[in-house]
């Protein structure tokens, strides 16, 4: 029974990690006709679409993605706690741990997109990437701040540190304290 709990709960994660990335395209300004970005929405619209009809449009934020994020991981949460933990009565933590995997998806997402960032700057590439396009029009925005404090030295960009520390502090707190 744990495994296939774990195989539900990575599919979840996919898909949040998924929406997620639909959120931070229309934030950062990625734009919407590189062929991943074309994949995500293309993934996601599923999830959001009924969504769209409920939660206002805003130009610059994608709500109904962060809201389908929510529902996916209370859903979870709440047949883990009806099926699987049955015998304990907490369903009053079940929007804390939805809350708490909606942040810990986001955190080690950006994580992760951080670091491919970080080695791909390490390799010369002579052609267009797509995948590389859209990390880097991903990434720029959580970036800039910090180039404004740290500049480049000696051809190396050590702005990504920064955030990359606060992250990984910000996943120890979510672990300890929501229990994820």
């Amino acid at each position: 029974m744990d495994i296939l709990v774990e195989f539900v709960q990575i599919i979840i994660r996919l898909i949040m990690t998924l929406l997620l990335f639909r959120f931070l395209m229309q934030w950062s300004g990625v734009s919407f006709y590189n062929p991943v970005a074309e994949m995500i929405v293309r993934f996601s619209e599923p999830f959001t679409k009924a969504l769209r009809l409920i939660v206002p449009r805003s130009r610059r934020y994608d709500w109904s993605s962060l809201l389908a994020m929510l529902l996916l991981a209370t859903a979870f949460w709440l047949i883990y706690f009806a099926i699987i933990d049955a015998g304990s009565n907490r369903f009053g933590s079940v929007f804390t741990r939805s809350l708490g995997s909606v942040l810990n998806v986001a955190l080690t997402t950006l994580l992760f997109t951080l670091i491919i960032r970080i080695i791909s700057s390490w390799f010369a590439v002579n052609g267009i990437n797509p995948a590389l396009d859209f990390i880097h029009q991903l990434t720029d925005p959580i970036l800039l701040p910090f180039r404004r404090i740290i500049p480049q030295s000696g051809g190396f960009d050590f702005s990504p540190l920064i955030p990359l520390l606060i992250i990984w502090f910000a996943l120890r707190i979510l672990q300890e304290y929501f229990l994820i």
